[in-house]
């Protein structure tokens, strides 16, 4: 009888023990640039979370994650200290008369707020993330794509770089607004023809 309310008591404790460990909510917040994402994993739901604010939910049963929806810029340059990578990361193209040239390239752009859910479950689980998986590589490829259609000479004149940055913003505007990302600007620096 002793060993069968002990072990009822034992049993009732840690019922108790489980019900406060799965109540008790932890604060997880956002700066005044981020959404956040609560995903629930008992019912496969997602929730966004404003700006700026403190939220209280369960840790054991929900997933967090925060974005960063201000404008941010990727930087591809040659110079080993200003740009995204510490290395040499400037995009090298051949134009349409066969010579190389290597540019600095920097892309704008930043999340779109109405599709954090969406960006969660299709693209990455972080700013960061998306940057590295989908902005970075499609922006080489498409940037890289509208200054093909450039000669030698053309790419010298400042208003034909200046109107293929344009294009180029323009086509990597389309191709990464399915992501969820926005892109406001491709800007094209410092560029050199390559002796070879």
């Amino acid at each position: 009888m002793v060993m069968a309310m002990n072990t009822k008591r034992f049993a009732n404790t840690l019922g108790i023990i489980a019900s406060m460990t799965l109540a008790a909510c932890t604060p997880h917040t956002t700066g005044a640039t981020q959404i956040g994402v609560k995903f629930n994993k008992v019912t496969k739901s997602l929730e966004e979370k404003e700006p700026g604010a403190t939220h209280f939910f369960t840790p054991l049963i929900n997933d967090w994650k925060t974005y960063d929806i201000s404008t941010r810029s990727l930087s591809m340059t040659a110079d080993l200290k200003g740009g995204d990578r510490k290395m040499k990361d400037d995009l090298r193209f051949k134009t349409r008369d066969g010579n190389d040239i290597e540019t600095d390239v920097v892309v704008r752009w930043r999340i779109d707020r109405t599709k954090v859910p969406d960006i969660w479950a299709r693209v990455g689980t972080s700013t960061d993330d998306i940057e590295e998986r989908v902005v970075r590589p499609l922006s080489r490829s498409y940037v890289r794509d509208v200054l093909n259609r450039l000669d030698s000479e053309q790419f010298y004149n400042p208003d034909l770089r200046f109107a293929a940055a344009n294009d180029a913003t323009i086509l990597l505007a389309a191709h990464l607004k399915p992501f969820g990302v926005l892109v406001e600007q491709v800007i094209l620096g410092d560029f050199a023809f390559k002796d070879d």
